[in-house]
């Protein structure tokens, strides 16, 4: 059974969206939404089955987290993987304790968080040792890194950017000319501004998601008839 595997962090795991968000607690609860993107692309593709949980998806996860669950996942014949990378200005400190507890339980805490959005003394440490350059990069690593394991398992994959033009005005440095070369983008940012915030205020609600499937449906179609309409001329060259 062929199935959608959707990577990603708050915008994969529909946080504040009507059947993923606590209103009294103001936090996600511990299952995504099925009003999110993934299981609407999921439908646009015919796909039977659509997976979202905490170890693909999860509220705040960083790019680095999202890779980790990227490489962890046990997949199947037939898979096919959407990753939508996350903010460039977050990330997790792996620690023993919350990783172990992640491995053999249903949380989706895989470490401690930093960023500028956490009032922590390690988010402090952090951005005083992280500059916006330096997140790009390390941004970039982890699209490469994830989009050569997924080729070494065979997996059909597509990578799309939350913040395209944060990462893509640089520039003459290879890894990231090369990134954009197998990386899909769309201006979800601008979409995320622009459409009607779910219940929290802040992420995208049913309208955002929806958008999203479609804009990441017409470019996985049209990758797809590209790559058909190549593998018809090389067949029709040799004879086949």
């Amino acid at each position: 059974m062929s199935r959608l595997i959707a990577f990603g962090c708050n915008h994969t795991y529909g946080h504040g969206l009507p059947d993923c968000f606590d209103p009294i607690a103001n936090t996600p609860r511990l299952i995504p939404s099925r009003i999110a993107w993934p299981h609407v692309l999921g439908s646009l593709l015919n796909l039977p089955r659509t997976i979202t949980n905490v170890k693909t998806c999860s509220p705040d996860a960083s790019n680095t987290e999202i890779l980790y669950k990227i490489l962890n996942f046990k997949y199947r014949p037939g898979d096919v993987v959407v990753v939508l990378w996350t903010h460039l200005l977050r990330d997790v400190i792996f620690n023993e304790k919350n990783l172990l507890k992640y491995e053999t339980s249903n949380t989706y805490n895989i470490g401690q968080k930093v960023g500028p959005d956490i009032e922590e003394d390690s988010s402090r440490d952090w951005i005083n040792a992280h500059s916006l350059f330096d997140c790009k990069i390390r941004a970039w690593m982890n699209v490469h890194s994830a989009d050569a394991y997924l080729r070494t398992k065979n997996v059909e994959h597509y990578n799309f950017l939350i913040e395209d033009e944060a990462m893509c005005n640089m520039k003459n440095i290879k890894i990231v000319e090369s990134g954009k070369k197998i990386t899909l983008r769309n201006n979800f940012w601008e979409e995320l501004r622009t459409e009607k915030k779910s219940l929290d205020g802040v992420h995208g609600g049913a309208n955002f998601h929806k958008n999203v499937a479609k804009a990441m449906y017409q470019d996985i179609s049209q990758i797809r008839s590209t790559q058909y309409s190549i593998i018809c001329n090389i067949n029709s060259y040799i004879g086949g």
